[in-house]
Order: structure tokens, then C-alpha cells, then sequence
């Protein structure tokens, strides 16, 4: 499938280019038109495939999808979002002053892997350092150090010298179910009141137009979880196992921990980070709905 929406819509967009150069106050009227008719095809093209997509998915992880060995887990969890969610601001081609990042195959909604695990980093590599300052175990150099050995161990690292792959694989988390009013995205609108403004009487509100993901929409995220590699590193760091609540775990134990841990992890991301932007607003939260882990030598559980 090849995304034609901006195809679809380059008349609008044409017509809207000439008002602009042209400086025709009809260019306003022509913008909501295209936001109406983009967030028409958007949705009607989710709704369309987001059913055979989420099956097709939840096929692979409990069958066809091949894990290394013992060690290594899968993690399903579905989620919805607590309030708009906006991941990307990409579509520089409609007049919009944000837009919002469709996948580029399947032209729906989606939070990329890239920025999921960037969330999940972030977060274990700040409660790390916050755990170690709050127990008086480290300096705050110490600190920022060891939380970033931690982060690495689990999510790799860039250093020309030393570069290694992330142990946590993060997947694109799509939309499986629409949000309000049956939408998976709708329009929306920031309002700044105060740029510029020397006071109170002064303020200029001043509408901005954009897209966002519709509140309510229920996603698919699945994170994948080389346990027993983040074991064989950690094993022998009394305080990596303290941390992670492994000091009397075993080889046979210690890997599924590691998997929960991780589960752990994205959860915290839901409730307290956010994914995507405007987080500091309330959006890029969700609410878990259910999560299932299957290791290489398990259909589930």
C-alpha cells in the first residue's frame, strides 16, 4: 500500500499555496477544508486496516515470530491514551503550523520505535540516578556515570569505541482500536495568549491549527527483551542487582525478573513520562489495559 493522501488532497493544497502567495483571506477558509478532508481519509484508512494489521500482529507474537533461546521475551501490552498524544510534528506539506507523523507505508497514526525506547532510556537512566542519590550510595558524578553504564547495558551504546546494540528492542506501537467520537486523529488547536505580550492588556491571542491523536485511542505496543545477555552483564554488580531486586536470583531466575522489570518500566513511561510531545500539557499519557510476556521456550503466559 502506498500513502496517497497528500496525493488526494494536492488540489486543496495547490489552491491553498495561491491564496497564500496571493494574500486571499480565502487561504483560512481553504485550510480548514483541507484539515477536514485529511482527517476524513486518515481515518477511514486506520479504521480499514488497523483490525487485519492487529491481527496479523498478535499472530507473529504468539506464533511465527522466532526468539533466540530461554532468555529472550516478548512483551504485548495495550494501552490507551489517557488524553491526546502527539508523536511527531512531521507533514511539513499541509499548511499547518504542526502536523503529525503518519507511517509511511500505512498512512495511520503511529509512536515510533525510536521515540519508545528513547522514553524507556530516559526513565530508567534518571530513577537509577535518583535511587542512588536518594540512598546516599553515590556522588552526583558517581552517579550520572553508573546510571549510564545501567542505561547502556539495556539500550546500547553510540561510542565509536565501544558501540554495541540495544538489549531491548523497541517495535512501532500502532492504533488498534479509535479514540473519541470514533476518531483516531482529530484536530487541535494551542493557543498562545501571551508572546510578546508586556501585560496583561497587551495579550494578542493568536489560534494555532495542528493534528494530534484522538484521546481514548487504544494502541499496540511490543518490546522485545534479551534478558539473558542484560544477566550475563549485570551478574557479577552488586549494585545493578540491588537495584533490580536480583540479589538472590538465579540464572534460571533472574532473566524473566529482568522481563518484568522491563514491563515495569514502559508502565512508568504511561503514567509519569509521557511519549510523544506537549507532555508538560497532559498529552502522550496512557492508561495499560493488559500486558502478556512470552519467553523463547513458551507460547505465553
Amino acid at each position: 500500500m502506498v500513502c496517497l493522501i497528500l496525493t488526494t488532497l494536492k488540489y486543496l493544497i495547490e489552491d491553498y499555496t495561491i491564496a497564500e502567495l496571493s494574500r486571499d483571506p480565502s487561504k483560512h477558509l481553504l485550510k480548514r477544508e483541507i484539515i477536514q478532508s485529511y482527517l476524513d481519509i486518515v481515518n477511514k484508512n486506520t479504521e480499514t486496516i488497523a483490525t487485519q494489521l492487529l491481527i496479523s500482529l498478535k499472530e507473529v507474537f504468539q506464533e511465527r515470530l522466532i526468539l533466540d533461546d530461554k532468555n529472550t521475551y516478548l512483551l504485548a501490552i495495550e494501552a490507551k491514551a489517557t488524553y491526546r498524544v502527539r508523536p511527531g510534528t512531521a507533514n511539513y506539506l499541509l499548511p499547518l503550523e504542526w502536523g503529525l507523523t503518519l507511517h509511511p507505508i500505512y498512512c495511520f497514526p503511529y509512536i515510533p520505535a525510536s521515540s519508545i525506547k528513547g522514553a524507556l532510556r530516559s526513565t530508567l537512566y534518571l530513577h537509577f540516578y535518583e535511587w542512588l542519590n536518594n540512598g546516599g550510595q553515590s556522588s552526583m558524578e558517581d552517579a550520572e556515570r553508573r546510571a549510564e553504564e545501567l542505561a547502556e547495558i539495556f539500550f546500547g551504546s553510540s561510542d565509536d569505541y565501544r558501540a554495541f546494540m540495544s538489549r531491548v528492542v523497541a517495535f512501532d506501537a500502532i492504533p488498534i482500536e479509535p479514540g473519541v467520537g470514533n476518531n483516531y486523529v482529530v484536530g487541535d488547536v494551542l493557543t498562545p495568549i501571551y508572546a510578546e505580550a508586556k501585560d496583561e492588556l497587551s495579550t494578542n491571542p493568536k489560534p494555532i491549527l495542528g493534528l494530534s491523536i484522538a484521546e481514548g485511542t487504544k494502541f499496540y505496543f511490543v518490546l522485545k527483551v534479551n534478558a539473558g545477555e542484560i544477566w550475563e552483564e549485570i551478574k557479577d554488580n552488586v549494585l545493578f542487582k540491588e537495584y533490580l531486586g536480583l540479589e538472590n536470583k538465579n540464572d534460571n531466575e533472574a532473566p524473566e525478573y529482568i522481563a518484568k522489570f522491563v514491563a515495569a518500566l514502559m508502565l512508568k513511561v504511561f503514567r509519569e513520562v509521557g511519549l510523544g510531545g506537549k507532555t508538560t500539557r497532559g498529552y502522550g499519557y496512557f492508561t495499560p489495559i493488559s500486558i502478556k510476556m512470552r519467553s523463547g521456550d513458551a507460547n505465553g503466559r
